[in-house]
């Protein structure tokens, strides 16, 4: 799909459109029962590793944690190599002013499918390290709202640092948890009352509303803000 959405020089919303119609396209496909993969059940029961069904289930899941850590800071060190260096340089370049680039020779569609192809074997290893640890995965998983939730982890936590959606990633899962599982107290008011586990998609589009625009560095750019001001002092 990459590839020929690059050949035909697909770009900015086009292919954010084009990218969410072909997994939503899916997802319907897949919430069908003779899709061979449960329909809307969904699929359950691979939190066991095959031959070590004798380990407690807790132990299993400490294991998955340090493997997530793991894979976590390889995929950080392989990021951080590539924006470091000259590719990095180039596919910056292509952000900023495509045409400028192809005009310098370089074969611009070849890097995006580099990206593309980079951050699907990204999104294909979190995937199968999810799947344990969550017990169960059907089709919900991929609606549109993954999509978005990438954007703002990405601008709460900072934009253009690597660090930085790392951060945004982790806060607003653990916020999401809060709100979510039933731990933040409902807020009654004289007519009806705040339940949050039906307003967090409300409270986490203000924020992102409110951080684009009044802290548009996010969590990142107040850590770098702090330790330039701490060094200064």
């Amino acid at each position: 799909f990459g590839w020929l959405a690059f050949r035909s020089r697909v770009n900015g919303v086009y292919l954010s459109i084009l990218t969410q119609a072909m997994t939503l396209a899916l997802a319907l496909y897949l919430f069908q029962n003779d899709s061979g993969l449960r329909g809307n059940n969904g699929l359950s029961g691979l939190q066991n590793i095959p031959g070590f069904d004798d380990v407690p289930q807790s132990l299993i899941s400490i294991w998955f944690f340090i493997a997530s850590a793991a894979v976590l800071a390889i995929i950080y060190v392989v990021a951080y190599g590539v924006v470091s260096s000259k590719l990095g340089n180039i596919i910056r370049g292509i952000r900023d002013n495509e045409a400028r680039v192809r005009f310098l020779g370089y074969n611009v569609e070849s890097y995006k499918l580099f990206v593309f192809v980079l951050t699907a074997i990204i999104a294909a290893v979190a995937g199968a390290l999810y799947y344990p640890q969550a017990g169960i995965i059907n089709p919900a998983e991929l609606a549109p709202i993954a999509s978005i939730y990438l954007a703002v982890w990405v601008a709460i936590g900072g934009r253009g640092r690597l660090y930085g959606a790392v951060i945004g990633a982790a806060f607003v899962s653990l916020l999401s948890s809060y709100f979510t599982g039933g731990q933040a107290p409902d807020i009654p008011f004289g007519f009806a009352t705040l339940r949050w586990t039906e307003w967090w998609l409300v409270l986490l589009g203000f924020s992102f509303v409110a951080v684009t625009l009044y802290a548009p560095k996010g969590i990142g750019g107040l850590i770098d803000h702090l330790s330039r001001k701490g060094n200064s002092s």
